[in-house]
């Protein structure tokens, strides 16, 4: 038997002896006198005794089971196997699934612990009382972090306590909540030939209202209705509550510009949401920076502070964003961490952000002009010394010149950006495919820029590198246009600059240096002929020139994953004055080119739960792939093989083979390490930082997980007030004390009734 007061039972049965007690008292010897008058009464009271002695023992036992069942009402009677059995269900067994919410929002701290470790006593009481009425039934226990993955069964617990304490052990994961991966899980169970008798499942969740979007919940609808389909009953606990406290949330932490560059600054940008209940006070962002040591250092890494960053109060639901620029001090794998001040959801409070940092920017300068014996005449010598003034590569830039005639044998996939410097034409015979190459290059996510110049052949570039509007120049070219007074140049038309970052030089107070720039000539366009389409995109004028018909000046056009812009006069001063400007807008505008430009980086940084995925380029398909967890040591490092197929074949992606991690179940940086058979390694760093939706705390109301489940069907206890031990209402640990209370209602009116038939009470 089971009782949620055991002692309150035993004192009540032990109470029950009392009629007995009294019973024998009363049968106590008396002193015998002999009175002529009372013998005819006792003659017929001997002839009665026997009738007397029973009416007296039906009562007693009345008396006795009535204090006996008032005990087991008080004590709150639970049940034993066989009644259960009796019935619950017509078989002798049943399967039980217990789902266990194991998102961080379940680390919300509640009263010096968490609504985890609520859940866990809860449940873990449960199994221990289950346990007491039923050891035969089968059962799971799955958590909602990895449902495919039960921390126990299908099966009978033949040693209760080693599975509690296998429990007890458990920690909120970093994923969010899944519960229609985890419901999947349980069909599967349920499916199993030995899950006999009756089917249950009992979920223990927070139930937060971003889980229960009916956008997103339309397959836990249909696997929950699949359940209702085989006979699956459904007990709810909801530990949901609203955030009293303060709870900020790093909601994102990204890299502006497209790649980062040692020893230049890179624009990170940092957004802080308040998920509380209450303006949040102010308070710092800290920072931290893990990249490669110097050559020489003992360790491979070293980590620095950066100076940390004031978060204003914000309000709730509202958000603060900063940017900051960070210079990483080496080339290689680096991580930028971000931290806020604990709160009262732990997990949300910190990401991080993966960076694979360029040793420089490497650019291809195609020179349609070259002069070798008067370089200070060729079209690149003012473009390459913006990019890199000491030609050492030490402001991030490494550019190489190239004449038109070395470009179709360039691998254009191994440089950030190409500019055509007054390029005439691809070399005869080439055309077609160097300009599949190019527009490849670009589509796949490269850069260029286009500077037109007195060698342009308008033929080639509309034939090719226009294409009817498919290639990447983002119009139809005209011939060029010289000022018919050169006293009077055209400039730059301050009023037509666009908000773009590839202008940015000329927005604002700065926007008056542009009559200071003289333009003597141009490269005229059509501008009637823009078209987009799958990969070309419609272009977008940036400038335009102050002649008659404010022709196009400067213009850009996405293409593919890449973009494309054209400067519609020269990279040199043949044409123009602007590279003498005072106000440096020149060398501005060609660096911020540069950083719109250049390939993005690779996604290093991504949420927890996302696969890690990586080719193997050809100096790395001989390399042994390992991969440390930010668990590291209490998690081993993992061997990583090259994804194949059923026969062993590896697979490929662009021609390469790849290896993948599919579970990165915790938030932090992963490093993947590659080890060569010249002994020499590799590395590369992986972010994977906790969904910030989850760190919205506003729980669910009983109508919203009605609509997510698409049913109301099931058993639901609010675990913010209600007892858990309301539930369980299908013979998992039901209570009894009603039945018992009725039935001691009942004893006592058969009581008085037979007293007053056998004549022991008056009326």
């Amino acid at each position: 038997m089971a009782f949620f007061h055991p002692l309150i039972f035993a004192t009540g049965a032990a109470a029950a002896a009392a009629p007995i007690i009294i019973h024998l008292l009363n049968r106590r010897r008396f002193k015998i006198r002999d009175w002529a008058a009372m013998k005819f009464l006792l003659d017929a009271m001997r002839k009665n005794r026997r009738r007397i002695q029973i009416e007296e023992i039906i009562l007693m036992a009345i008396r006795t089971l009535a204090i006996l069942m008032l005990a087991l009402a008080i004590a709150r009677f639970t049940g034993c196997a066989a009644l259960n059995k009796l019935t619950f269900g017509k078989g002798t067994s049943q399967t039980v699934v217990y789902v266990l919410d194991d998102s961080y929002s379940m680390g919300q701290k509640i009263s010096g612990s968490t609504l985890f470790n609520l859940a866990l006593t809860d449940m873990t009481e449960q199994l221990r009382k289950r346990h007491q009425v039923d050891q035969t039934e089968r059962v799971v226990v799955l958590t909602t972090s990895r449902p495919d993955d039960p921390l126990f069964g299908p099966a009978n617990v033949t040693e209760i306590e080693s599975l509690i304490n296998k429990i007890k052990a458990l920690q909120p994961s970093d994923m969010r909540t899944s519960l229609e991966g985890s419901l999947s899980a349980a069909r599967k169970a349920f499916e199993d030939p030995q899950a006999q008798g009756a089917r249950k499942i009992c979920i223990f969740s927070d139930f937060r209202r971003s889980d229960l979007d009916p956008k997103q919940t339309e397959n836990l609808r249909l696997t929950f209705k699949s359940l209702e389909q085989i006979g699956v009953s459904t007990s709810v606990v909801n530990y949901g509550r609203p955030c009293r406290g303060t709870n900020l949330t790093m909601q994102s932490i990204e890299l502006m510009d497209k790649s980062a560059v040692a020893g230049r600054p890179s624009r990170i940008a940092f957004t802080v949401r308040n998920n509380g209940a209450s303006s949040s006070a102010a308070g710092p962002l800290q920072l931290s920076l893990r990249y490669p040591a110097p050559a020489g250092s003992k360790d491979k890494y070293a980590a620095m502070s950066l100076p940390s960053q004031k978060i204003p109060a914000i309000d709730p639901a509202g958000t603060h964003r900063i940017e900051y620029n960070v210079t990483p001090p080496a080339a290689g794998p680096t991580v930028l961490t971000a931290s806020l001040e604990e709160d009262e959801l732990s997990l949300d409070n910190s990401a991080s952000l993966s960076l694979d940092v360029k040793d420089a920017f490497k650019v291809l300068v195609v020179d349609g002009r070259p002069d070798y014996a008067d370089p200070l005449e060729s079209e690149s010598i003012f473009f390459r010394t913006v990019l890199d003034p000491n030609d050492t590569g030490d402001k991030g830039c490494k550019p190489e010149v190239i004449t038109p005639e070395v470009l179709p044998g360039t691998r254009l996939g191994e440089y950030d950006l190409v500019a055509l410097l007054n390029v005439a034409q691809f070399p005869p015979g080439s055309e077609e495919a160097t300009t599949k190459v190019l527009e490849e290059y670009v589509a796949g996510g490269g850069g260029l820029m286009i500077f037109a110049g007195d060698r342009l052949n308008i033929e080639f570039y509309n034939k090719y590198l226009y294409a009817d509007g498919s290639g990447p120049a983002p119009y139809k070219l005209l011939n060029p246009l010289t000022c018919p007074d050169k006293r009077k140049p055209w400039s730059i038309d301050a009023s037509s600059i666009a908000n773009d970052h590839a202008v940015r030089t000329f927005l604002g107070p700065r926007s008056a240096l542009l009559e200071g720039i003289h333009i003597y000539t141009f490269q005229a366009c059509d501008q009637g002929s823009a078209k987009s389409g799958t990969v070309a995109k419609a272009p977008r004028v940036l400038a335009r020139f102050t002649d008659s018909n404010t022709s196009p000046a400067i213009i850009a056009r996405p293409y593919g994953k890449g973009g494309v812009v054209m400067v519609m006069t020269t990279a040199c001063p043949r044409w123009h004055d602007w590279i003498s400007d005072p106000g440096m807008t020149y060398v501005e505008f060609v660096m911020d080119c540069l950083n719109m430009l250049v390939r993005q980086q690779r996604e290093f940084t991504e949420l927890v739960g996302r696969k890690i995925q990586t080719e193997l380029a050809d100096d790395l398909k001989d390399a042994v792939v390992t991969l440390m967890t930010p668990r590291y040591p209490k998690v081993d490092i993992l061997n990583l093989q090259p994804v194949s197929d059923k026969d062993g074949k590896p697979i490929l992606r662009d021609n390469k083979p790849f290896v993948q991690y599919d579970n990165p179940l915790y938030a932090g940086y992963y490093a993947m390490m590659f080890s060569l058979p010249d002994k020499t390694t590799r590395e590369m760093f992986f972010s994977r930082n906790p969904d910030p939706v989850e760190g919205e705390l506003a729980p669910g109301r009983p109508e919203e997980i009605q609509a997510a489940l698409g049913s109301s069907r099931f058993e639901y206890v609010d675990r913010s007030g209600s007892s858990l031990r309301d539930m369980f209402a299908s013979g998992e640990g039901k209570e009894y004390w009603i039945w018992a209370i009725c039935a001691v209602l009942a004893l006592l009116g058969v009581e008085v009734f037979l007293g007053q038939r056998f004549g022991h009470y008056t009326n």
